[in-house]
């Protein structure tokens, strides 16, 4: 077996965590004798910076330059780019070269190999699309990572219908990262033997050793500046201070420069100037170092479906740290930690509670050591790449080879479908005026997968 791990980009802004995520699961695999890759689907370079991906191999076939041979359209026609499939219902101008530049790709990768597997970390509909069209082509099992963004409605929302109707019944399974979003997939009728259920996964490598906290009452974010668990810690930070003269909290993320601005003018509005430090983003394999910085590491989220379906990934490497952590008893969080043994587990949306645990643990410096330690452990335990790797592999093993809309091929002949006519009508009408134009071809337009598949 071999895996490629597709991704959007890696290193950029806003994909940091992703790029964390990306390379956890390629390092477990590796442990369990796995050869993996992971793949950009980018085509702007300034979003593809592998050196946030480590030793990880890496390669993004569709930056530039991407210029393809006069001999390309006819190589697409042969390997059925142009064809019809049950995963899709257009082949649009960009599209087909960028599928005749994946699937180059993977063939490399693959050489011959005909248990290839393709972890999926997408929101993209049309990406989505070109990977299941791939795969379904070369009979390759594909596994969907689903987390909180779908939830968020982070996905285009013109698209979040179609997005999730093709993950249900086209996708070989389903990495979910919390139980809320297994059963949202059984409710949208996915087996549970298509279902793979792990909150998060840390990368062994980043966190071998453990270094002494640094005793001055300080403690430390490492996350998504825009994201609302900025806005809580404001509040904490408030609170601890009054407590504790001297507090500090700094603050690391990605964001836009606006979103930083914004942040700086409300903590001076609060008067935190001296007190909260907005630093910049930091790659994964940096996040030991700056978390080694603290005392106390927080992470309080609300109350909410959003935090229901999701399970922070940055929460792992808290706890791998060794440092004693201050999280809220959301989602499946209480169902993996004990509160008073691995981290302190609190409430949500009560930032006076919140910020009291902070306190007396930067007040019980033996007392955090402990809880740091037990924290580390079970992080190792139930977290680490190669323990969360083995049971991806148990499951990619356990899964059918052919995808699960492969071979449900409509008879519609050159016929639309009036159902296929909605927003996108116009664009499959062009597109297959445009692909009968170069290639002669009148494509079959297939029936849309059944999510109940």
């Amino acid at each position: 077996m071999k895996v490629v791990a597709l991704i959007p980009a890696a290193g950029s802004p806003g994909t940091l965590a992703t790029t964390s995520f990306a390379s956890a699961v390629a390092e477990g695999l590796t442990a369990n004798g796995v050869q993996t890759r992971v793949v950009g689907l980018t085509a702007e370079p300034t979003e593809w910076r592998p050196r946030a991906l480590g030793a990880i191999p890496a390669s993004a076939p569709w930056l530039p330059p991407t210029r393809l041979a006069p001999s390309a359209i006819a190589e697409a026609k042969h390997r059925g780019v142009f064809d019809a499939s049950p995963c899709d219902a257009s082949t649009g101008v960009i599209r087909w070269k960028r599928e005749l530049l994946l699937e180059r790709e993977l063939e490399i990768l693959a050489q011959d190999d005909p248990e290839m597997v393709l972890y999926a970390d997408t929101r993209s509909l049309e990406l989505l699309r070109i990977v299941l069209r791939i795969a379904q082509r070369r009979t390759w099992r594909v596994v969907v990572l689903s987390n909180e963004a779908l939830i968020d409605r982070l996905i285009e929302p013109t698209t979040r219908d179609a997005y999730i109707g093709l993950v249900a019944g086209c996708s070989s399974g389903i990495w979910c990262v919390s139980e809320h979003l297994a059963s949202f997939w059984r409710s949208k009728g996915v087996a549970s033997e298509r279902i793979f259920v792990a909150p998060l996964i840390t990368q062994d490598s980043n966190f071998r050793t453990v270094l002494a906290p640094p005793r001055v009452y300080s403690a430390v974010y490492v996350g998504n500046l825009a994201h609302e668990e900025v806005a809580q810690l404001l509040k904490v930070a408030t609170e601890v201070e009054q407590r504790l003269p001297g507090f500090t909290l700094r603050l690391y993320g990605d964001s836009p420069k606006s979103v930083r601005a914004e942040l700086l003018q409300r903590i001076a509005l609060a008067g935190l100037d001296a007190v909260v430090r907005v630093e910049s983003a930091v790659l994964p394999e940096e996040i030991p170092g700056t978390l080694a910085t603290a005392d106390v590491v927080l992470l309080p989220r609300s109350s909410g479906e959003f935090s229901d379906a999701g399970f922070p990934n940055k929460l792992g490497e808290y706890l791998a740290s060794g440092r004693p952590v201050v999280v809220t008893a959301v989602g499946d969080i209480p169902k993996y930690l004990t509160d008073g043994v691995h981290a302190r587990i609190v409430a949500p949306d009560r930032p006076t509670e919140f910020a009291q645990a902070a306190v007396e643990l930067l007040r019980s410096p033996e007392a955090a050591d402990a809880m740091g330690t037990a924290g580390r452990q079970r992080a190792m335990e139930l977290f680490s790449s190669a323990v969360v790797a083995e049971r991806l592999v148990e499951f990619i093993e356990s899964l059918p080879t052919m995808l699960p809309c492969a071979g449900t091929m409509s008879a519609g002949g050159t016929h639309i479908s009036r159902s296929l006519l909605t927003a996108d009508g116009e664009l499959v009408r062009r597109d297959l005026r445009r692909i009968r134009r170069w290639v002669g071809l009148q494509p079959a337009i297939p029936a849309p997968c059944d999510p109940r598949s």
